[in-house]
C-alpha cells in the first residue's frame, strides 16, 4: 500500500492538499480508531502534499518517519 500511495503521488501532481481534521482519531486514521476527546477541530492545508501528510501524521500521534510512504525517496 505504501508504494502504491507513493506511485500515485508521483503520477498525479497535487496542487493543494487538505486534511479535514475536525474529528480526529487518536493514533490512527483507520475506522474503529479511538476518537480524540475533545476533537482536534482543525483543518490542515498546503501546496506540498507530503508536508501536509507528515503534519497530519504527527497530529494523529505518529512519528512520520515511521510511515513508509512518507519516507520513500
Amino acid at each position: 500500500m505504501d508504494k502504491a500511495i507513493f506511485d500515485l503521488n508521483n503520477y498525479i501532481k497535487i496542487d493543494l492538499a487538505i486534511i479535514d481534521g475536525r474529528i480526529g482519531q487518536h493514533g490512527s486514521h483507520l475506522r474503529g480508531g479511538k476518537q480524540f476527546v475533545p476533537g482536534k477541530n482543525l483543518i490542515i492545508a498546503g501546496y506540498d502534499a507530503l508536508e501536509v501528510d507528515r503534519k497530519g501524521a504527527e497530529i494523529l500521534g505518529h512519528q512520520w518517519q515511521d510511515i513508509e510512504h512518507l519516507n520513500i525517496k
